[in-house]
Protein backbone atom coordinates (compact mmCIF):
# COMPACT_ATOMS: atom_id res chain seq x y z
CA UNK A 1 0.00 0.00 0.00
CA UNK A 2 2.82 2.40 0.84
CA UNK A 3 4.51 1.74 -2.51
CA UNK A 4 1.24 2.39 -4.33
CA UNK A 5 0.75 5.65 -2.46
CA UNK A 6 4.28 6.73 -3.32
CA UNK A 7 3.77 5.86 -6.96
CA UNK A 8 0.53 7.80 -7.02
CA UNK A 9 2.34 10.74 -5.46
CA UNK A 10 5.01 10.64 -8.19
CA UNK A 11 2.32 10.48 -10.84
CA UNK A 12 0.60 13.49 -9.31
CA UNK A 13 3.77 15.58 -9.39
CA UNK A 14 4.24 15.00 -13.12
CA UNK A 15 0.60 15.51 -14.11
CA UNK A 16 -1.40 18.77 -14.30
CA UNK A 17 -3.40 19.57 -11.20
CA UNK A 18 -6.87 18.07 -11.56
CA UNK A 19 -8.77 20.38 -9.25
CA UNK A 20 -11.91 20.21 -11.39
CA UNK A 21 -11.97 16.47 -11.86
CA UNK A 22 -15.45 15.22 -10.84
CA UNK A 23 -15.70 12.82 -7.93
CA UNK A 24 -17.19 10.02 -10.04
CA UNK A 25 -14.13 10.06 -12.30
CA UNK A 26 -11.73 10.35 -9.36
CA UNK A 27 -13.27 7.24 -7.83
CA UNK A 28 -13.17 5.20 -11.04
CA UNK A 29 -10.86 2.21 -10.97
CA UNK A 30 -9.65 2.86 -14.47
CA UNK A 31 -8.33 6.30 -13.57
CA UNK A 32 -6.40 4.98 -10.57
CA UNK A 33 -5.01 2.06 -12.58
CA UNK A 34 -3.78 4.28 -15.40
CA UNK A 35 -2.11 6.72 -12.98
CA UNK A 36 -0.38 3.89 -11.18
CA UNK A 37 0.68 2.25 -14.44
CA UNK A 38 2.16 5.48 -15.76
CA UNK A 39 4.05 6.02 -12.54
CA UNK A 40 5.48 2.51 -12.44
CA UNK A 41 6.51 2.66 -16.12
CA UNK A 42 8.98 5.45 -15.32
CA UNK A 43 11.04 2.96 -13.27
CA UNK A 44 11.29 5.22 -10.22
CA UNK A 45 14.35 4.22 -8.13
CA UNK A 46 13.40 2.17 -5.08
CA UNK A 47 15.02 4.64 -2.67
CA UNK A 48 13.01 7.50 -4.16
CA UNK A 49 9.85 5.40 -4.09
CA UNK A 50 10.38 4.63 -0.43
CA UNK A 51 10.83 8.30 0.36
CA UNK A 52 7.72 9.20 -1.62
CA UNK A 53 5.87 6.35 0.05
CA UNK A 54 6.13 8.17 3.36
CA UNK A 55 2.57 9.26 3.95
CA UNK A 56 1.85 12.94 3.54
CA UNK A 57 -0.63 14.77 5.73
CA UNK A 58 -1.79 18.05 4.28
CA UNK A 59 1.52 18.76 2.59
CA UNK A 60 3.92 17.19 0.11
CA UNK A 61 6.62 16.26 2.63
CA UNK A 62 7.44 12.89 4.17
CA UNK A 63 6.04 12.03 7.56
CA UNK A 64 8.28 12.72 10.52
CA UNK A 65 8.89 10.12 13.23
CA UNK A 66 5.89 11.11 15.36
CA UNK A 67 3.52 11.06 12.40
CA UNK A 68 4.76 7.64 11.32
CA UNK A 69 4.31 6.45 14.90
CA UNK A 70 0.72 7.71 14.79
CA UNK A 71 0.06 5.90 11.52
CA UNK A 72 1.41 2.65 12.98
CA UNK A 73 -0.82 3.00 16.04
CA UNK A 74 -3.89 3.35 13.84
CA UNK A 75 -2.86 0.37 11.75
CA UNK A 76 -2.21 -1.78 14.80
CA UNK A 77 -5.61 -0.98 16.31
CA UNK A 78 -7.34 -3.10 13.66
CA UNK A 79 -6.11 -6.44 15.04
CA UNK A 80 -7.56 -6.22 18.57
CA UNK A 81 -10.82 -4.99 17.05
CA UNK A 82 -11.00 -8.16 14.96
CA UNK A 83 -10.42 -10.17 18.12
CA UNK A 84 -13.21 -8.25 19.85
CA UNK A 85 -15.61 -8.98 16.99
CA UNK A 86 -14.84 -12.68 17.15
CA UNK A 87 -15.31 -12.95 20.91
CA UNK A 88 -18.46 -10.83 21.07
CA UNK A 89 -20.18 -12.91 18.39
CA UNK A 90 -19.82 -16.19 20.32
CA UNK A 91 -23.24 -17.80 20.59
CA UNK A 92 -22.84 -18.15 24.36
CA UNK A 93 -23.11 -14.37 24.70
CA UNK A 94 -26.54 -14.25 23.08
CA UNK A 95 -25.83 -10.93 21.32
CA UNK A 96 -28.50 -10.34 18.69
CA UNK A 97 -27.70 -10.14 14.98
CA UNK A 98 -28.15 -6.37 14.62
CA UNK A 99 -25.75 -5.56 17.45
CA UNK A 100 -23.08 -7.85 16.00
CA UNK A 101 -23.65 -6.37 12.54
CA UNK A 102 -23.31 -2.85 13.94
CA UNK A 103 -19.92 -3.51 15.50
CA UNK A 104 -18.78 -5.34 12.35
CA UNK A 105 -19.87 -2.42 10.14
CA UNK A 106 -17.02 -0.39 11.59
CA UNK A 107 -14.76 -2.29 9.20
CA UNK A 108 -16.60 -0.59 6.32
CA UNK A 109 -15.65 2.78 7.79
CA UNK A 110 -12.04 1.68 8.24
CA UNK A 111 -11.56 0.36 4.73
CA UNK A 112 -13.47 3.24 3.12
CA UNK A 113 -11.20 5.76 4.84
CA UNK A 114 -8.12 4.34 3.12
CA UNK A 115 -9.09 5.20 -0.50
CA UNK A 116 -10.61 8.47 0.73
CA UNK A 117 -7.23 9.46 2.19
CA UNK A 118 -5.45 8.43 -1.01
CA UNK A 119 -7.78 10.55 -3.13
CA UNK A 120 -7.34 13.57 -0.85
CA UNK A 121 -3.57 13.25 -1.11
CA UNK A 122 -3.19 12.42 -4.81
CA UNK A 123 -5.80 14.81 -6.22
CA UNK A 124 -5.67 17.76 -3.82
CA UNK A 125 -2.39 17.41 -1.91
CA UNK A 126 -4.38 17.67 1.32
CA UNK A 127 -5.19 15.46 4.28
CA UNK A 128 -8.60 13.82 4.49
CA UNK A 129 -9.68 16.21 7.24
CA UNK A 130 -9.28 19.16 4.86
CA UNK A 131 -11.39 17.71 2.00
CA UNK A 132 -14.89 18.17 3.36
CA UNK A 133 -16.86 16.05 0.90
CA UNK A 134 -14.56 13.08 1.41
CA UNK A 135 -14.24 13.66 5.14
CA UNK A 136 -17.98 13.86 5.71
CA UNK A 137 -18.67 10.83 3.53
CA UNK A 138 -16.20 8.70 5.49
CA UNK A 139 -17.31 9.99 8.90
CA UNK A 140 -20.91 9.30 7.94
CA UNK A 141 -20.07 5.59 7.87
CA UNK A 142 -18.93 5.83 11.50
CA UNK A 143 -22.27 7.42 12.38
CA UNK A 144 -24.03 4.55 10.63
CA UNK A 145 -21.96 2.10 12.70
CA UNK A 146 -22.92 3.68 16.01
CA UNK A 147 -26.59 3.96 15.04
CA UNK A 148 -26.71 0.27 14.18
CA UNK A 149 -25.07 -0.61 17.51
CA UNK A 150 -27.60 1.47 19.46
CA UNK A 151 -30.49 0.03 17.46
CA UNK A 152 -29.29 -3.51 18.15
CA UNK A 153 -28.71 -2.95 21.87
CA UNK A 154 -32.26 -1.61 22.24
CA UNK A 155 -33.59 -4.98 21.11
CA UNK A 156 -33.76 -8.06 23.37
CA UNK A 157 -30.85 -10.44 23.54
CA UNK A 158 -31.34 -13.93 22.16
CA UNK A 159 -31.95 -15.29 25.68
CA UNK A 160 -34.58 -12.63 26.32
CA UNK A 161 -36.28 -13.45 23.06
CA UNK A 162 -36.37 -17.13 23.99
CA UNK A 163 -37.79 -16.38 27.45
CA UNK A 164 -40.54 -14.25 25.91
CA UNK A 165 -41.33 -16.93 23.36
CA UNK A 166 -40.39 -14.73 20.42
CA UNK A 167 -38.89 -15.89 17.19
CA UNK A 168 -35.40 -14.66 16.52
CA UNK A 169 -35.76 -11.62 14.19
CA UNK A 170 -33.79 -11.55 10.98
CA UNK A 171 -31.22 -8.87 10.32
CA UNK A 172 -33.41 -7.31 7.62
CA UNK A 173 -36.42 -7.09 9.92
CA UNK A 174 -34.29 -5.40 12.58
CA UNK A 175 -32.93 -2.94 10.01
CA UNK A 176 -36.51 -2.05 9.06
CA UNK A 177 -37.02 -0.38 12.44
CA UNK A 178 -36.77 3.45 12.62
CA UNK A 179 -33.13 3.64 13.74
CA UNK A 180 -32.17 1.13 11.06
CA UNK A 181 -33.89 3.24 8.42
CA UNK A 182 -32.20 6.33 9.85
CA UNK A 183 -28.77 4.70 9.50
CA UNK A 184 -29.60 3.65 5.93
CA UNK A 185 -30.49 7.27 5.10
CA UNK A 186 -27.10 8.48 6.34
CA UNK A 187 -25.36 5.75 4.34
CA UNK A 188 -27.22 6.89 1.21
CA UNK A 189 -26.24 10.50 1.98
CA UNK A 190 -22.58 9.55 1.71
CA UNK A 191 -23.25 7.72 -1.54
CA UNK A 192 -25.19 10.69 -2.93
CA UNK A 193 -22.32 13.02 -2.12
CA UNK A 194 -19.92 10.89 -4.18
CA UNK A 195 -22.11 10.04 -7.14
CA UNK A 196 -24.93 12.62 -7.30
CA UNK A 197 -23.44 15.83 -5.92
CA UNK A 198 -20.24 14.92 -7.82
CA UNK A 199 -17.98 17.55 -6.17
CA UNK A 200 -15.02 18.94 -8.11
CA UNK A 201 -13.15 21.17 -5.61
CA UNK A 202 -11.28 20.13 -2.49
CA UNK A 203 -13.45 22.22 -0.18
CA UNK A 204 -16.83 21.44 -1.71
CA UNK A 205 -19.13 20.65 1.24
CA UNK A 206 -20.39 17.22 2.18
CA UNK A 207 -24.00 16.56 1.12
CA UNK A 208 -24.25 19.90 -0.71
CA UNK A 209 -23.68 21.66 2.62
CA UNK A 210 -27.33 21.14 3.58
CA UNK A 211 -28.19 23.49 6.43
CA UNK A 212 -25.28 25.86 5.83
CA UNK A 213 -26.37 29.47 6.13
CA UNK A 214 -26.49 31.45 2.92
CA UNK A 215 -23.61 33.63 1.77
CA UNK A 216 -25.44 36.83 2.70
CA UNK A 217 -26.11 35.61 6.23
CA UNK A 218 -22.53 34.36 6.55
CA UNK A 219 -21.20 37.74 5.42
CA UNK A 220 -23.30 39.47 8.04
CA UNK A 221 -21.99 37.12 10.70
CA UNK A 222 -18.42 37.74 9.56
CA UNK A 223 -18.84 41.41 10.45
CA UNK A 224 -19.75 40.38 14.01
CA UNK A 225 -16.81 38.02 14.51
CA UNK A 226 -14.12 39.06 16.92
CA UNK A 227 -11.48 40.85 14.90
CA UNK A 228 -13.57 40.35 11.76
CA UNK A 229 -12.14 36.86 11.25
CA UNK A 230 -14.21 34.55 9.05
CA UNK A 231 -13.74 30.80 9.32
CA UNK A 232 -10.93 29.38 7.14
CA UNK A 233 -11.64 27.51 3.95
CA UNK A 234 -10.96 24.11 5.53
CA UNK A 235 -13.62 24.57 8.22
CA UNK A 236 -16.07 21.68 8.44
CA UNK A 237 -19.45 22.11 6.79
CA UNK A 238 -22.59 21.77 8.87
CA UNK A 239 -23.42 18.20 7.70
CA UNK A 240 -19.87 17.10 8.53
CA UNK A 241 -20.13 18.58 12.01
CA UNK A 242 -23.46 16.79 12.42
CA UNK A 243 -22.02 13.33 11.73
CA UNK A 244 -19.20 14.06 14.20
CA UNK A 245 -21.53 15.12 16.99
CA UNK A 246 -23.89 12.27 16.21
CA UNK A 247 -21.11 9.69 16.52
CA UNK A 248 -20.10 10.98 19.97
CA UNK A 249 -23.65 10.96 21.33
CA UNK A 250 -24.53 7.56 19.87
CA UNK A 251 -21.41 6.02 21.43
CA UNK A 252 -22.48 7.35 24.84
CA UNK A 253 -25.92 5.82 24.29
CA UNK A 254 -24.32 2.47 23.41
CA UNK A 255 -22.23 2.61 26.61
CA UNK A 256 -25.36 3.14 28.69
CA UNK A 257 -27.23 0.29 27.01
CA UNK A 258 -24.31 -2.10 27.50
CA UNK A 259 -24.14 -1.14 31.18
CA UNK A 260 -27.80 -2.10 31.44
CA UNK A 261 -27.02 -5.54 30.03
CA UNK A 262 -25.21 -6.41 33.27
CA UNK A 263 -28.51 -6.16 35.14
CA UNK A 264 -30.65 -7.61 32.39
CA UNK A 265 -28.46 -10.71 32.07
CA UNK A 266 -26.94 -11.00 35.52
CA UNK A 267 -23.43 -10.97 34.00
CA UNK A 268 -21.44 -8.21 35.70
CA UNK A 269 -18.69 -8.46 33.09
CA UNK A 270 -20.80 -6.37 30.70
CA UNK A 271 -19.89 -3.35 32.82
CA UNK A 272 -16.27 -3.93 31.89
CA UNK A 273 -17.17 -3.44 28.23
CA UNK A 274 -18.66 -0.03 29.04
CA UNK A 275 -15.43 0.96 30.78
CA UNK A 276 -13.46 -0.28 27.76
CA UNK A 277 -15.49 2.02 25.51
CA UNK A 278 -14.37 5.15 27.39
CA UNK A 279 -11.00 5.48 25.53
CA UNK A 280 -12.78 5.24 22.19
CA UNK A 281 -15.08 8.09 23.18
CA UNK A 282 -11.95 10.03 24.08
CA UNK A 283 -10.61 9.24 20.61
CA UNK A 284 -13.68 10.89 19.10
CA UNK A 285 -13.18 13.92 21.34
CA UNK A 286 -9.62 14.22 20.02
CA UNK A 287 -10.87 14.32 16.44
CA UNK A 288 -13.55 16.93 17.16
CA UNK A 289 -11.11 19.11 19.12
CA UNK A 290 -8.62 18.91 16.26
CA UNK A 291 -11.34 20.15 13.89
CA UNK A 292 -12.32 22.87 16.38
CA UNK A 293 -8.87 24.34 15.84
CA UNK A 294 -9.27 24.02 12.06
CA UNK A 295 -6.76 21.14 11.90
CA UNK A 296 -3.92 23.43 12.95
CA UNK A 297 -0.44 21.87 13.06
CA UNK A 298 0.07 23.29 16.57
CA UNK A 299 -2.36 20.67 17.92
CA UNK A 300 -1.40 17.76 15.67
CA UNK A 301 -0.40 15.84 18.82
CA UNK A 302 -4.12 15.23 19.20
CA UNK A 303 -3.84 12.82 16.27
CA UNK A 304 -1.27 10.75 18.16
CA UNK A 305 -3.48 10.80 21.25
CA UNK A 306 -6.44 9.77 19.10
CA UNK A 307 -4.48 6.84 17.67
CA UNK A 308 -3.25 5.77 21.12
CA UNK A 309 -6.71 5.84 22.67
CA UNK A 310 -8.10 3.95 19.67
CA UNK A 311 -5.51 1.20 20.06
CA UNK A 312 -5.87 1.09 23.83
CA UNK A 313 -9.66 1.07 23.65
CA UNK A 314 -9.72 -1.74 21.11
CA UNK A 315 -7.42 -3.85 23.27
CA UNK A 316 -9.59 -3.24 26.34
CA UNK A 317 -12.74 -4.09 24.39
CA UNK A 318 -11.20 -7.37 23.25
CA UNK A 319 -10.29 -8.23 26.85
CA UNK A 320 -13.79 -7.27 28.04
CA UNK A 321 -15.40 -9.41 25.34
CA UNK A 322 -13.21 -12.33 26.42
CA UNK A 323 -14.33 -11.97 30.05
CA UNK A 324 -17.97 -11.78 28.95
CA UNK A 325 -17.61 -14.90 26.83
CA UNK A 326 -15.96 -16.88 29.64
CA UNK A 327 -18.65 -15.73 32.07
CA UNK A 328 -21.27 -17.04 29.65
CA UNK A 329 -19.63 -20.46 29.42
CA UNK A 330 -17.35 -20.11 26.41
CA UNK A 331 -13.98 -21.85 26.68
CA UNK A 332 -10.83 -20.77 24.89
CA UNK A 333 -9.96 -24.44 24.38
CA UNK A 334 -12.55 -24.52 21.60
CA UNK A 335 -9.98 -22.68 19.49
CA UNK A 336 -7.49 -25.54 19.81
CA UNK A 337 -7.30 -28.36 17.20
CA UNK A 338 -9.25 -31.50 18.13
CA UNK A 339 -10.93 -29.61 20.97
CA UNK A 340 -14.24 -31.20 20.07
CA UNK A 341 -12.89 -34.76 20.31
CA UNK A 342 -11.26 -33.94 23.66
CA UNK A 343 -14.56 -32.76 25.11
CA UNK A 344 -16.29 -35.84 23.69
CA UNK A 345 -13.76 -38.13 25.43
CA UNK A 346 -14.44 -36.38 28.71
CA UNK A 347 -18.18 -36.91 28.33
CA UNK A 348 -17.81 -40.57 27.24
CA UNK A 349 -14.86 -42.15 29.15
CA UNK A 350 -13.41 -45.46 28.17
CA UNK A 351 -14.81 -48.67 29.62
CA UNK A 352 -13.35 -49.35 33.05
CA UNK A 353 -12.90 -45.64 33.85
CA UNK A 354 -15.83 -45.62 36.28
CA UNK A 355 -14.50 -42.72 38.26
CA UNK A 356 -13.00 -44.92 40.99
CA UNK A 357 -9.45 -44.98 42.36
CA UNK A 358 -7.13 -42.11 41.59
CA UNK A 359 -9.18 -40.88 38.68
CA UNK A 360 -12.08 -40.13 41.00
CA UNK A 361 -10.10 -37.29 42.49
CA UNK A 362 -9.57 -35.69 39.10
CA UNK A 363 -13.12 -36.43 38.11
CA UNK A 364 -14.35 -34.90 41.31
CA UNK A 365 -12.33 -31.76 40.59
CA UNK A 366 -13.83 -31.54 37.13
CA UNK A 367 -17.32 -32.07 38.48
CA UNK A 368 -16.72 -29.43 41.13
CA UNK A 369 -15.50 -26.98 38.50
CA UNK A 370 -18.43 -27.84 36.30
CA UNK A 371 -20.77 -27.46 39.23
CA UNK A 372 -19.52 -23.95 39.91
CA UNK A 373 -20.00 -23.00 36.29
CA UNK A 374 -23.50 -24.44 36.23
CA UNK A 375 -24.32 -22.64 39.48
CA UNK A 376 -23.16 -19.35 38.00
CA UNK A 377 -25.08 -19.93 34.79
CA UNK A 378 -28.20 -20.89 36.73
CA UNK A 379 -27.92 -17.74 38.86
CA UNK A 380 -27.45 -15.59 35.76
CA UNK A 381 -30.43 -17.23 34.05
CA UNK A 382 -32.61 -16.62 37.13
CA UNK A 383 -31.55 -12.98 37.31
CA UNK A 384 -32.06 -12.52 33.58
CA UNK A 385 -35.51 -14.13 33.75
CA UNK A 386 -36.63 -11.87 36.60
CA UNK A 387 -35.06 -8.78 35.06
CA UNK A 388 -36.57 -9.50 31.66
CA UNK A 389 -40.08 -9.81 32.99
CA UNK A 390 -39.75 -6.53 34.87
CA UNK A 391 -37.92 -4.58 32.17
CA UNK A 392 -39.66 -5.78 29.06
CA UNK A 393 -43.13 -6.61 30.30
CA UNK A 394 -45.64 -8.42 28.16
CA UNK A 395 -45.10 -8.92 24.48
CA UNK A 396 -48.05 -7.85 22.43
CA UNK A 397 -48.88 -5.66 19.47
CA UNK A 398 -49.29 -2.56 21.62
CA UNK A 399 -45.84 -2.83 23.24
CA UNK A 400 -44.30 -3.46 19.84
CA UNK A 401 -45.91 -0.32 18.48
CA UNK A 402 -44.80 1.68 21.49
CA UNK A 403 -41.18 0.57 20.99
CA UNK A 404 -41.30 1.72 17.37
CA UNK A 405 -42.79 5.03 18.46
CA UNK A 406 -40.04 5.36 21.07
CA UNK A 407 -37.40 4.89 18.35
CA UNK A 408 -39.06 7.57 16.24
CA UNK A 409 -39.01 9.97 19.20
CA UNK A 410 -35.38 9.11 19.90
CA UNK A 411 -34.40 9.70 16.26
CA UNK A 412 -36.19 13.07 16.29
CA UNK A 413 -34.52 14.09 19.55
CA UNK A 414 -31.11 12.99 18.29
CA UNK A 415 -31.53 14.99 15.08
CA UNK A 416 -32.61 18.09 17.01
CA UNK A 417 -29.80 17.91 19.57
CA UNK A 418 -27.15 17.17 16.96
CA UNK A 419 -28.42 19.99 14.74
CA UNK A 420 -28.32 22.54 17.56
CA UNK A 421 -24.84 21.47 18.63
CA UNK A 422 -23.56 21.60 15.06
CA UNK A 423 -24.96 25.08 14.39
CA UNK A 424 -23.52 26.30 17.68
CA UNK A 425 -20.12 24.83 16.83
CA UNK A 426 -19.84 25.97 13.22
CA UNK A 427 -21.25 29.47 13.59
CA UNK A 428 -20.28 30.04 17.21
CA UNK A 429 -16.56 29.26 17.20
CA UNK A 430 -15.62 32.18 14.87
CA UNK A 431 -16.91 34.52 17.60
CA UNK A 432 -14.22 33.12 19.90
CA UNK A 433 -10.53 33.79 19.69
CA UNK A 434 -9.31 30.35 20.84
CA UNK A 435 -9.94 28.47 17.57
CA UNK A 436 -7.72 30.97 15.74
CA UNK A 437 -4.97 30.70 18.38
CA UNK A 438 -4.44 26.95 18.76
CA UNK A 439 -3.00 25.95 22.12
CA UNK A 440 -2.19 22.33 22.89
CA UNK A 441 -2.88 22.79 26.62
CA UNK A 442 -6.35 24.11 25.89
CA UNK A 443 -6.93 21.31 23.42
CA UNK A 444 -5.92 18.65 25.95
CA UNK A 445 -8.28 20.21 28.50
CA UNK A 446 -11.11 20.06 25.98
CA UNK A 447 -10.45 16.33 25.67
CA UNK A 448 -9.57 15.53 29.26
CA UNK A 449 -12.44 17.24 31.10
CA UNK A 450 -15.29 15.45 29.26
CA UNK A 451 -13.36 12.18 29.60
CA UNK A 452 -13.13 12.64 33.38
CA UNK A 453 -16.85 13.42 33.55
CA UNK A 454 -17.58 10.32 31.48
CA UNK A 455 -15.53 8.15 33.82
CA UNK A 456 -17.09 9.74 36.90
CA UNK A 457 -20.61 8.86 35.83
CA UNK A 458 -19.73 5.18 35.47
CA UNK A 459 -17.85 5.18 38.75
CA UNK A 460 -20.98 6.60 40.38
CA UNK A 461 -23.10 3.97 38.63
CA UNK A 462 -20.98 1.23 40.21
CA UNK A 463 -22.41 2.26 43.59
CA UNK A 464 -25.92 2.77 42.28
CA UNK A 465 -28.30 -0.16 42.52
CA UNK A 466 -31.10 1.82 40.95
CA UNK A 467 -33.19 0.97 37.94
CA UNK A 468 -31.12 2.18 35.01
CA UNK A 469 -30.44 -1.39 33.98
CA UNK A 470 -34.09 -2.34 34.48
CA UNK A 471 -35.44 0.34 32.19
CA UNK A 472 -36.70 -1.14 28.96
CA UNK A 473 -34.21 -0.14 26.25
CA UNK A 474 -36.99 -0.27 23.66
CA UNK A 475 -39.00 2.32 25.58
CA UNK A 476 -36.11 4.68 26.32
CA UNK A 477 -36.04 7.98 24.42
CA UNK A 478 -33.29 9.77 26.37
CA UNK A 479 -30.34 11.29 24.54
CA UNK A 480 -27.20 11.09 26.72
CA UNK A 481 -25.03 14.19 26.89
CA UNK A 482 -22.08 15.13 29.06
Amino acid sequence: ELVQRGAASNARKSMPRQQTLPASQILSFGQSRRSLSNALSRRTPLSQTRQSASLVVGRATPLDASEMFTANLFAGSLFPWLGFLYLLSRKENGVNALTNFGFQFLLVFVFASIPASLIAMSQYDLSLSDVDWLHGSAEGLLTVTNLLIVAGLRLPTEQEQAQKGEERPTLLSALARPLGVFSLAIFLASAMTLFVENPTQAHDPYLWGVGNLGSSVSSSLDQLHLGGKPEPVNALSLPTWMVHWSSLIEWLAAMRLIWGLSKRTGIEEWKGLTWAMVPLHTSGLCACTYHWFFNAPEVKSLQTLQAATTLGGNILMMIAAYRISVANGWNIRTLLPFAGSHEQMKEHPKAGDDGGGESSGGGGGENLSKGKGEERTSRADTTASTTTSEAWGSVDGESSRSSVEAELVLAAKLTLVVGLLSYATKYGEPFLSSPFHPDLKVALAMVGIPTCINMAQWAAAEDDDGGDGLESPEASTSVPLL
